[in-house]
């Protein structure tokens, strides 16, 4: 890592690095969405259930909300979640053309199911104030790294390099840490069982001169074996620059504030 991180010491680094690398591989919502949906059905959740007591998301703003481009796909992830019992629409009290997001009952088990104490809804003090709970400094956190648009350097679309943001951190790790990475850990770092995506996904890490593929190694003659490159490693570096300096200003504000 770059020297602006000596003072941390290694361990903290690659502590941090570690947890933010876990947010960002969590399969949230296990099982429940598919394809695609893996990616944006949980920024939309999420997303619902963090505004719902500020300023609620309304239907017209949940394709650039999630990074869609196309609207009725935005729609569409709205209407899934609608029908899953995730969603409730209601019409805006002030301005009766804006459906407004909520999210149900269902929904914020759900959440308190998946991040226990992590995700809480932000709460309101005696005076019927706003205040900040470790939990929602936390909420908030996670829901900045789902959010967040990965290497914007790479000349790949969005999409892609947020379905590749895992694999590329999960490799840095794993290389710090002395571990290897099969093409079945890439996966896994990706998220998707279909061996023709995972394929696709490593071909582009390659192009983009990030990982090399050893080919049955002679330690290991079962099983093929990813490599970060030095660009990768400067990649990951320049992202997590930033990222740790987050991670530390909340762990200071964490040891600021008060347990709700």
């Amino acid at each position: 890592m770059s020297g602006h991180h000596e003072t941390t010491g290694e361990e903290e680094v690659l502590r941090s690095v570690a947890c933010i690398y876990r947010i960002m591989s969590h399969d949230w919502f296990a099982g429940m969405f598919h394809g695609l949906g893996k990616y944006h059905m949980p920024l939309l959740l999420i997303g619902v259930y963090m505004h719902a007591n500020a300023k609620p998301l309304n239907k017209k703003m949940v394709a650039s909300f999630i990074g869609v481009e196309d609207v009725k796909t935005a729609r569409k992830y709205v209407s899934l979640g609608m029908e899953m019992g995730l969603i409730e629409v209601r019409r805006s009290p002030t301005d009766g053309r804006k459906e407004l997001l909520f999210p149900t009952a269902k929904l914020r088990q759900f959440i308190s199911e998946e991040t226990p104490s992590l995700l809480t809804e932000q709460l309101l003090n005696e005076d019927g104030m706003r205040t900040t709970s470790k939990d929602h400094v936390m909420a908030s956190y996670v829901n900045g790294m789902l959010h967040r648009e990965w290497f914007p350097s790479l000349p790949l679309d969005v999409e892609t390099r947020r379905i590749l943001a895992p694999l590329l951190v999960g490799l840095y790790v794993a290389t710090i840490k002395g571990e290897t990475v099969t093409k079945s850990d890439a996966g896994r770092m990706l998220g998707v069982t279909d061996a023709r995506t995972r394929a696709r996904y490593i071909g582009a890490t390659c192009d983009a001169g990030l990982v090399t593929v050893r080919h049955r190694p002679s330690e290991d003659q079962r099983t093929d074996r990813l490599q970060a490159t030095i660009a990768l490693k400067q990649l990951v570096e320049g992202e997590l620059s930033t990222l740790i300096d987050e991670m530390l200003a909340t762990e200071r504000i964490l040891g600021h504030v008060t347990d709700m």
